[in-house]
Parts: C-alpha cells; structure tokens; sequence
C-alpha cells in the first residue's frame, strides 16, 4: 500500500479521535518512521522505498 493511504488513515484518526490510545501511539510511531524512510529516499534521489 502507498504510504499517502496510511497517512490518510492517520489523519482521520487525528481528527476523529483526538485523544491517543497506546495502538494509535505506535500506528503514528511507524508512520513517522516511513515517512522518514521516503524522505530518505526521494532526498537520495531513489524513487522506491525498500521496507525489511
């Protein structure tokens, strides 16, 4: 899936439920971590993310 769905998702749980259980906690934790991973990548000039 592309991560723009996962950041979707995460933007309706923001405005929906403002306040975060632990399992939002660590949605939002691996979000950041790919979206870190894609800046990564399109600042390296590679137009794929690899996730092990």
């Amino acid at each position: 899936l592309p991560i723009c769905f996962f950041v979707y998702i995460y933007l309706l749980l923001q405005l929906y439920n403002p306040r975060l259980d632990a399992e939002e906690e660590l949605l939002i934790e691996a979000l950041s971590d790919a979206d870190s991973a894609l800046y990564q990548a399109k600042e390296t000039g590679r137009n794929k993310v690899v996730l092990l």
